[in-house]
């Protein structure tokens, strides 16, 4: 339904392709191996992957196991994660993988500053981000114990003075979108951001349930034909993004107008992006790149260390709200001494 009736949910260039794929073949039997794009024709389908990386220390690509990828990645090595991405990959129809750990050389800076340059190419060409919601690492896998009545729609008859009160009702719980994605340990990563917001599609494994989240709608198990109006979902930054990327289409929608709202989805992105944790600092701008390509695109303006050169006055009005957290940690240990990341004057020196 998403694929055939969502105009707004169309990958942004169908025939781009990443450097690197991983083909985990038809049937389970077959195993994974790194294929390169030019032996791949234009256009094909291939999925993504959002996880958190945590700190168990999984197979990665280097520079000494390139060769030996392309011909078969190492099953007994691949974490749990993994290995249930490529089931899933198959179990949707498609053969190709995306996976930022296993597609870029993580002992190659140039490797590594290529690739990442073309982030949002890669996530907002896929055809479906799959999203370990709720796994703090490869360990803990896509797929979590649960019970399944605990999800059922529970209908509840109400009785008023031995009256019966003629409707049906049903017990909802209106902070499962909130709980179980927003605030789930996937989406406090700051890499994520970008991936949640250029991803066409994105199949969240949650801790309960399945949840499915595209540019038209959000839905879960409990909530098939989507969320109720009750039940807070799609984000504000995603709904502005869906918006202008629809207006692109309309040539009636002036420069003007497009740009007013890239101003103001780039300030809702840094908000947003401001709350979420990354491994290392050094990747503060680097992980947001991807976005402010886009945005570029919308407003048409020069990027200067997270802000825009024609709202540069208005932007320098940023303020920065303590994180109780941290202010607790640096009580306790002292201030951290930071790196340079950018000038004082940019949101992301801090």
């Amino acid at each position: 339904e998403c694929t055939r009736g969502h105009k707004d949910c169309r990958r942004s260039d169908p025939a781009y392709l990443p450097s690197r794929l991983i083909d985990v073949g038809k049937h389970f039997m077959r195993s994974p191996r790194l294929v390169l794009a030019s032996e791949l024709e234009r256009g094909t389908k291939y999925a993504t992957l959002s996880h958190c990386w945590g700190h168990s220390m999984h197979t990665r690509l280097l520079s000494s196991n390139l060769a030996s990828f392309r011909k078969r990645l190492p099953w007994g090595d691949m974490s749990k994660l993994f290995r249930e991405a490529f089931a899933v990959t198959r179990f949707i129809g498609l053969r190709y993988l995306w996976i930022d750990s296993l597609c870029i050389m993580q002992d190659s800076a140039e490797d590594w500053a290529q690739e990442s340059s073309s982030m949002s190419k890669v996530y907002s060409s896929g055809y479906c981000n799959i999203a370990a919601t709720s796994s703090h690492d490869g360990s803990e896998g896509l797929f979590q114990r649960r019970n399944p009545l605990a999800i059922r729609p529970t209908k509840i008859p109400l009785t008023w003075q031995d009256t019966k009160l003629g409707k049906r009702y049903w017990a909802v719980n209106t902070q499962v979108w909130q709980n179980n994605v927003e605030r789930a340990p996937l989406n406090r990563r700051g890499w994520v951001c970008q991936e949640r917001l250029l991803s066409p599609r994105t199949l969240h494994f949650g801790v309960d349930q399945l949840y499915w989240e595209c540019r038209t709608e959000t839905s879960c198990e409990f909530y098939p034909t989507g969320l109720p109006h009750v039940v807070p979902g799609v984000s504000k930054t995603k709904t502005l993004f869906t918006k202008i990327e629809s207006q692109f289409l309309d040539t009636s929608t002036s420069d003007d107008t497009i740009a007013a709202y890239g101003y103001q989805l780039w300030g809702e992105i840094v908000e947003k992006y401001s709350r979420s944790t990354l491994s290392f600092e050094s990747d503060k701008l680097v992980a947001i790149a991807g976005l402010a390509v886009e945005i570029q695109r919308m407003v048409k303006d020069e990027y200067c260390a997270g802000l825009w050169r024609k709202n540069f006055l208005a932007q320098l009005l940023w303020r920065a709200h303590p994180d109780e957290s941290k202010v607790r940690e640096d009580s306790v240990t002292g201030p951290k001494v930071l790196e340079y990341i950018a000038p004082s004057w940019s949101w992301a020196s801090i």
